[in-house]
């Protein structure tokens, strides 16, 4: 309905704010050539970073259909979750037979692999969580609302890592337009008509509904 692509594109709008701005943080901090101790800054490989970029837009975003397909009306959510993600596991062993990959984890400190332990078990309920509601809601709800994990992500970088990442005006209000695209997502429309009590046109258009 109305209310719901109003706030779909809010959802769309904020974190594409918030990822402009932390580029554009990012740059600017690429183009000095020492930080202030005297360090060689960081050079993105853009080439790279664009080409994963592109793969991970392509896999992120047909996943969600290919899963609500799957799992439309059978009930089977938790065994879509259970072979999808060993099917990941699988894959991940095949890349660690590679002695690169191998030694890359072996080199992992362990106070990173704290924060990598605990990354990948709450990814890993997440997850769960998503497949459970792509066996019962629409795509067009579900995904929207797991773009609010840029706003907790946010949120969490203000306090682990505010030294690298971008806190502006403009992140904050992108901020609040993700909450505001969530409330609108969440509305009745039927609930806002009776409430308003507006002309006829108002009413039909609150109750248009797509497709």
């Amino acid at each position: 309905d109305v209310l719901k692509l109003f706030g779909i594109a809010l959802l769309v709008l904020g974190p594409s704010v918030i990822v402009a701005g932390q580029r554009k943080g990012r740059l600017a901090q690429a183009r000095q050539p020492t930080a202030d101790d005297g360090k060689p800054r960081f050079k993105p490989k853009l080439l790279e970073g664009y080409t994963f970029g592109v793969l991970a837009c392509f896999g992120w975003g047909s996943s969600p259909i290919l899963v609500r397909a799957g799992l439309e009306g059978n009930g089977m959510a938790i065994a879509g979750g259970v072979v999808s993600y060993a099917a990941a596991t699988l894959m991940i062993l095949l890349v660690l037979i590679l002695p690169g990959p191998r030694h890359e984890v072996a080199a992992i400190s362990p106070r990173n692999l704290k924060w990598f332990t605990g990354t990948g078990t709450m990814t890993c309920f997440s997850q769960m969580l998503l497949y459970l509601a792509m066996a019962i809601a629409p795509v067009t709800v579900v995904q929207p609302l797991l773009r609010l994990q840029y706003l907790f992500g946010t949120i969490g970088g203000w306090f682990i890592n505010r030294d690298h990442e971008v806190f502006d005006p403009g992140v904050l209000g992108a901020l609040g337009l993700s909450i505001v695209g969530a409330v609108f997502l969440a509305i009745d429309p039927n609930w806002v008509a009776g409430w308003l009590d507006g002309p006829a046109w108002m009413t039909a258009a609150l109750g248009w509904r797509w497709p």
